[in-house]
């Protein structure tokens, strides 16, 4: 279990900054959307005295980024909160690919490092699937997550936690810079 809390800082600052910032030489245009999420999942992790089971409630919202119209890369952030007991605050910077199934429909897939950030520490990879809807300038979503926290100063000894979500939500364009 890493304690050094100087290396889980520089880790989510470095993936933050690359899957975030990565400026693009060639692009003529930027384009911004923005993503807000509501959802639950189940989160379970076993020590050796005990097996822990919870299910979580969560609020986040995501802003997204794009050059020159290409559907791949998307570099987004996700910012979210479970809104229990014990509110928690985590980072997911994710890369993502989006295909068209139909003139309405869309399904994108990603992959990032989710971080618990405050109040302890736990972070690990994460992957998941949107299934779109477009309704014209807003469009419909549901999502599911999975991902691992092998890492953080939150975990019992000895425990990997996992993690399985379900949200739902809309996007929404926000600007475009550029040609």
């Amino acid at each position: 279990m890493y304690k050094n809390v100087q290396l889980k800082r520089i880790i989510i600052v470095s993936t933050l900054m690359i899957c975030v910032y990565i400026p693009s030489a060639h692009a003529q245009s930027v384009t911004f959307s923005g993503r807000l999420n509501a959802g639950t999942g189940i989160t379970t992790g076993k020590t050796d005295e005990n097996h822990v089971r919870r299910s979580p409630s969560f609020l986040s919202a995501e802003l997204r980024t794009f050059f020159d119209d290409d559907v791949f890369p998307v570099y987004s952030l996700e910012i979210l909160s479970e809104i229990e007991s014990r509110t928690t605050l985590g980072i997911v910077p994710k890369i993502e690919y989006t295909g068209s199934i139909g003139d309405n429909l869309a399904v994108t897939v990603y992959g990032g490092i989710h971080s618990k950030v405050a109040p302890m520490t736990m972070f690990g990879p994460e992957i998941g699937v949107y299934l779109h809807m477009d309704l014209g300038k807003i469009v419909i979503h549901f999502k599911i997550s999975m991902g691992i926290f092998p890492w953080g100063d939150d975990l019992p000894d000895g425990t990997t936690l996992t993690k399985i979500d379900f949200s739902t939500g809309f996007s929404f364009p926000i600007t475009r810079y550029g040609q």
